[in-house]
């Protein structure tokens, strides 16, 4: 028997409902589907820019400690052995001599700079060598304080606290259904997708702003190793020459035994202002080498700033001194 028109008609109504409510619930599902690439995008953009940010952080502070091991061998080691022999240096005026009373080293300075050599050879010792010891010895101001390289997978390592337990929940791709029994419920799964997909989405955009911030944070750190860096080799440009002629100074007067001392009093004015520059200049390179950059887990050390403003301000009063010589 015939099915009455209206049964006909409600059956075609209902399938043209089904039509549109799959339409609709298709057009959520791929805003759904946009939203979660955004996010995904969104967090793995601010991923390795922190990454390449962290990376190159370390790569300036290895630069670092490399320069601090090498000038406090090259120079700082030569400069000790031979100035500890000097005995009662007078305090004698002479030409540029005002601008280094602010660099004038003392006993205890020198046992500073014992204490320093011996965190820098301990290290060594115990063959801890490789980039991220230096990395750590600019960092932290000892190999010690750090053991692994920093680029982890959760940007953990020598720069302790940079992007540390970054590792975000896992931005799982909306898987789309495959499905729908009815129009409804086709739309209302549509719509819970796309609901999740803006969650995911916020979560994300979260996550990339604290990794900004560490992102900032390494660029401080790397640009203050760089600064700490030039320093010291602005300084070993005056000091090591310096070294050199007190050395020799010290050898002609005393021989090589080093055993064998002179007084201060045995020596000319223009000896006496070797002695004085050599020494001001080595208190310059004292205060790079003893600053670590990092205090605690993620601040730049307090005095890190207070270092580089007062030695660059006094270069060219350290400069004039030596030129004098």
């Amino acid at each position: 028997m015939p099915l009455p028109f209206l049964a006909w008609a409600a059956i075609a109504a209902v399938g043209g409902m089904g039509a549109v409510g799959h339409a609709v619930a298709r057009e959520d599902q791929e805003e759904a589907e946009r939203i979660a690439r955004r996010a995904k995008r969104t967090y793995e953009d601010a991923k390795s820019s922190l990454m390449s940010a962290a990376k190159k952080a370390e790569g300036q502070l290895e630069s670092l400690g490399r320069s601090k091991k090498e000038v406090y061998d090259r120079s700082m080691k030569r400069f000790m052995n031979s100035y500890e022999r000097i005995q009662d240096i007078p305090d004698k005026n002479f030409p540029g001599m005002d601008e280094l009373r602010n660099f004038k080293i003392t006993p205890s300075d020198m046992i500073q700079l014992r204490e320093v050599g011996s965190i820098f050879d301990a290290a060594l010792a115990a063959g801890a060598g490789a980039a991220a010891g230096f990395a750590a010895l600019a960092a932290n101001g000892s190999f010690y304080a750090v053991g692994s390289a920093l680029m982890a997978d959760n940007i953990g390592g020598a720069l302790t606290g940079i992007g540390r337990a970054l590792s975000a929940t896992p931005l799982a791709v909306i898987a789309a259904p495959v499905m729908f029994f009815s129009a409804l419920s086709a739309s209302m799964k549509a719509d819970e997708n796309k609901e999740k997909a803006r969650t995911m989405l916020a979560e994300a955009e979260s996550k990339a702003e604290k990794m900004k911030t560490d992102e900032t944070f390494c660029r401080a750190v790397g640009e203050r190793a760089e600064m700490f860096r030039g320093l010291l080799e602005k300084l070993d440009v005056m000091f090591a020459p310096c070294v050199g002629r007190l050395e020799n100074m010290v050898c002609r007067k005393a021989g090589y035994n080093p055993y064998n001392k002179i007084s201060g009093y045995e020596l000319s004015s223009s000896e006496l202002a070797l002695c004085a520059v050599t020494a001001g200049i080595a208190k310059a390179v004292k205060s790079v080498l003893e600053v670590p950059i990092l205090s605690g887990s993620n601040t730049i050390h307090p005095r890190v700033d207070g270092t580089i403003t007062k030695v660059s301000g006094s270069l060219p009063a350290l400069m004039d001194s030596f030129e004098r010589l």
